[in-house]
């Protein structure tokens, strides 16, 4: 969920998450709109979470991972596995803050793994497809 409703103290306010930023210092920048405001809020861990297999994806490293900058849904898959791409050619269709944007591939390759499926939801920085150059 990208939209909330947060309670605090009686209080009730509308947080929408608009964006993600970079993880740097292992702090996390999260770009909110809280009542209507944009505000840009931090987060450091004081602990660290260990997540079991459960469809966690790996994060991007290789030059040919297909990754996305904000957090949001798989309306298209574009290629399969096999499929020969060129670099730039768009190979998935996100949604996010509904606006449909292209994710092209990095690099010229074949395609080695989809790990997606339409109506999927994604974050920034995990690997969506495999390219091998």
């Amino acid at each position: 969920p990208t939209e909330f409703v947060v309670d605090v103290h009686g209080e009730s306010y509308r947080v929408d998450i608009t964006g993600v930023g970079v993880k740097g210092d292992g702090k996390r920048h999260f770009y909110l709109s809280i009542d209507g405001m944009p505000e840009e809020v931090v987060f450091e861990p004081l602990n660290d979470f260990v997540a079991g297999t459960g469809g966690k994806r790996k994060q991007a490293s290789a030059p040919g991972d297909v990754s996305t900058t904000m957090p949001g849904n798989i309306v298209d898959v574009l290629v399969k596995v096999g499929d020969a791409v060129k670099a730039g050619q768009a190979v998935l269709i996100t949604e996010a803050m509904k606006m449909e944007t292209e994710v092209q591939a990095p690099i010229a390759g074949t395609v080695k793994a989809v790990h997606v499926a339409k109506g999927d939801r994604v974050n920034p920085g995990e690997v969506l497809v495999e390219i091998e150059g």
